[in-house]
């Protein structure tokens, strides 16, 4: 009996199992997973802190009502609620834009400022579309006005500031150098040294003359004046023994003393007001070969004197005399007036005395009559140039130029500083705003404009830092 009824148990449980089976199976889909999408967003100033913040993201789903931002060390947080104006707020961010997306209308209150807090906005299905789990991180940092600007204004101010600071210092720096210049001339032997040089400092330091500029006209004098002097004089001597002119000349007495003299004196360099002054050696050479060429005048008008019949010689002859004489007695190393007068004279008796025919003899006459007329041209006098005393001087000729390009060049250094200043310090910083990011970016465009201080201070064309 037992072993009969224990059958229809069996197949009893055989049928049931299937049919809780099928019923299990045949229940509703489990719901799709959550779309993950993530958006950042940057904002500086007042947005989401005084002033909310809209967002306008396209997804699918409902989203919360709202939704707590926090800061990585948890210590700040913002709020995500829905929004109910974003009219003119672009699509930040679509995470799906297909069957049942929509716009989200968000805004964003109680951003800390300087800071990043990050949630993830968890929406709920609707109409058949997949919820979304949207990753939002916000970064707020000061905006570039008005604080950050000022900042980077600061710090090439500070830059300028350091350059006068430096600037003054060299100046000391540069009238300790003209001081140290000066004994070091006052302690040369007497051939080696400019008298008249101390004195003269003293003098322009009075009328105000920086000694930025004294050291660049006192420097080229000390360390090239002397050598250029004997080199001046030995010209000078040369040119004496080739005219082989009189001794007792007063110019060529006063050209042997000059060859002669060993010393040096302020005015053979530099006037009073600090311009380049030609040598009295370079003078005094040009004034022998004027001397020179009026000696050959006068041998010429002799020569040509005796030329004349007896009869037409007194005019010329005494006219010659006189300048002789006028030759004997030139001493200025300038001017040649009266010499120049007397040999005209000489001359322009002679030439009338050639165009007379009856004053030439029958062979000469062809030459007399190609010689009427005609005039000796005086010897010009070569004017006078200072010496060359070395690079610093070549360097002063084109200072301004140069100068206009040094303010040029600091111009662009310190606005190209500005822009790396912004570049590296506060674009890429998208928490800009506490003192540490402040301290930064005073730094670096203090450090940047270092570049226009540089330039200021070792241009080496600039008068005196040779």
């Amino acid at each position: 009996m037992t072993r009969l009824l224990a059958i229809p148990a069996t197949w009893s449980a055989i049928v049931v199992v299937p049919i809780l089976i099928g019923k299990q199976a045949s229940g509703p889909a489990p719901a799709p997973e959550p779309r993950q999408a993530a958006l950042v967003v940057k904002v500086s100033g007042d947005l989401g802190r005084s002033k909310p913040l809209p967002l306008l993201v396209r997804a699918s789903g409902t989203p919360p009502a709202s939704t707590t931002l926090k800061s990585a060390d948890g210590l700040h947080t913002a709020t995500v609620s829905p929004g109910t104006d974003c009219t003119d707020v672009p699509v930040r961010s679509t995470a799906y834009d297909g069957t049942g997306a929509s716009d989200w209308c968000l805004t964003v209150t109680g951003l800390p400022p300087h800071d990043e807090v990050a949630g993830v906005i968890k929406t709920t299905a609707a109409g058949g579309a997949a919820a979304t789990e949207l990753t939002l991180t916000i970064d707020h940092r000061d905006a570039l006005r008005w604080r950050p600007a000022a900042a980077i204004a600061a710090g090439l101010a500070g830059s300028v500031l350091i350059t006068l600071l430096l600037s003054g210092i060299a100046a000391l720096i540069r009238g300790n150098r003209l001081d140290r210049l000066l004994a070091r001339n006052s302690r040369a032997a007497p051939d080696k040294r400019i008298t008249g040089l101390t004195q003269w400092v003293a003098t322009r330091r009075e009328f105000g003359d920086t000694d930025e500029t004294l050291l660049g006209i006192v420097m080229p004098v000390v360390n090239y004046g002397p050598g250029q002097a004997r080199r001046l004089r030995g010209e000078l001597r040369a040119k004496l023994d080739g005219a082989a002119l009189p001794a007792s000349i007063p110019l060529v007495e006063a050209a042997r003393a000059e060859e002669q003299r060993t010393t040096n004196l302020r005015s053979d360099f530099i006037d009073d007001e600090g311009n380049k002054a030609p040598h009295p050696a370079t003078t005094f050479a040009n004034a022998i070969d004027t001397l020179a060429e009026y000696t050959k005048q006068l041998d010429e008008i002799e020569s040509e004197i005796a030329k004349l019949k007896p009869t037409c010689q007194k005019d010329p002859t005494t006219a010659l005399a006189v300048a002789r004489v006028s030759f004997s007695r030139q001493s200025s190393a300038d001017s040649f007036d009266e010499l120049e007068e007397a040999v005209d004279a000489a001359d322009a008796a002679l030439v009338a005395k050639l165009a007379d025919p009856n004053c030439v003899e029958p062979e000469a006459r062809a030459a007399a009559a190609a010689a009427e007329g005609l005039r000796r041209t005086a010897p010009s006098l070569a004017p006078s140039v200072p010496a060359d005393l070395g690079t610093v001087s070549i360097a002063r000729l084109v200072g301004f130029a140069l100068g206009v390009a040094t303010g040029a060049m600091i111009a662009v250094a310190v606005g190209f500083a500005a822009v790396i200043v912004y570049v590296a310090t506060y674009a890429v910083n998208a928490t800009f705003g506490t003192w540490q990011d402040y301290f930064k970016l005073v730094s670096a465009a203090l450090a940047a404009g270092a570049a226009a201080t540089v330039s200021a201070l070792l241009a080496p064309w600039r008068e005196g830092v040779s």
